[in-house]
């Protein structure tokens, strides 16, 4: 579980040290699975580069590079390398030129939150640096779409200014808990879908409202009148079936 929220940047990392043996594991589990979703005509979503560097880069580079801080619990995050900084663009081809060459050149969707769950981006030109950032991504992947969390405050308003809207998602996570696609005016008329996110950290109690998903959901069904686009996306699928059934049985009435 603590590497979702190494790619989220929320921590730099836990335990350790990571061996090579373990990293080229991952590696092939990682083409088994997407070798299994093409078959099943699945679309992955990738993990996207948006600046995430270790801590002690700074010391071997000179670059823009802020201090991200801690997050909860006093974990140290990974730094952020400025997307507006020459040594962006060469981070980020040399990273899309990896997953190609690993994962294949048909890839669609990919990831990434900067500033998730707090962060740093005193100075950061926010709506410059995410033009930079899905610039990047889709100058590698000219068909991409960068996915974004609609958790908290984010994405925020700046973020979302600097976007091609045409080429990003943002998914509602705990839409059977708030109604931050209302209040945002569908995140600033950016294409998003609403989800259930049901629990937390793999942890299986009594999470996922069912009034919330039987009051939200068919709010967004109606206004939006996309009754496809409601995804389930718990932090594990260890939990009731009752969320499961609840969202099916919400879509079964929207069809």
């Amino acid at each position: 579980m603590f590497g979702v929220w190494w790619l989220m940047g929320n921590l730099e990392g836990w335990g350790g040290p990571v061996s090579d043996t373990l990293i080229e594991q991952q590696k092939e589990l990682q083409q088994k699975i997407l070798e299994r979703m093409r078959e099943l005509g699945i679309e992955p979503v990738m993990q996207g580069f948006y600046g995430m560097v270790p801590t002690t880069l700074k010391d071997k580079l000179s670059a823009g590079i802020i201090p991200q801080g801690r997050w909860a619990g006093g974990f140290q995050r990974p730094d952020f390398l400025l997307p507006t900084d020459p040594n962006f663009k060469r981070v980020a081809q040399i990273y899309y030129q990896e997953m190609k060459r690993l994962y294949g050149d048909d890839l669609r969707h990919f990831g990434g939150d900067p500033f998730h769950e707090g962060g740093n981006s005193s100075g950061v030109d926010v709506a410059l640096a995410s033009s930079a950032i899905q610039k990047e991504m889709m100058q590698a992947f000219p068909q991409s779409c960068w996915v974004l969390q609609g958790w908290g405050e984010n994405p925020g308003t700046k973020l979302l200014q600097g976007l091609d809207k045409r080429h990003a998602l943002v998914v509602e996570l705990f839409g059977e808990n708030t109604d931050n696609w209302e209040k945002r005016k569908g995140y600033e008329d950016t294409p998003f879908l609403w989800c259930n996110v049901s629990n937390f950290g793999e942890k299986n109690g009594l999470y996922g409202k069912l009034q919330g998903i039987r009051t939200e959901a068919p709010d967004y069904f109606e206004i939006e009148k996309r009754w496809i686009d409601a995804p389930t996306i718990p932090s594990t699928p260890r939990i009731s079936s009752d969320r499961y059934r609840e969202i099916l049985e919400q879509l079964s009435i929207g069809n």
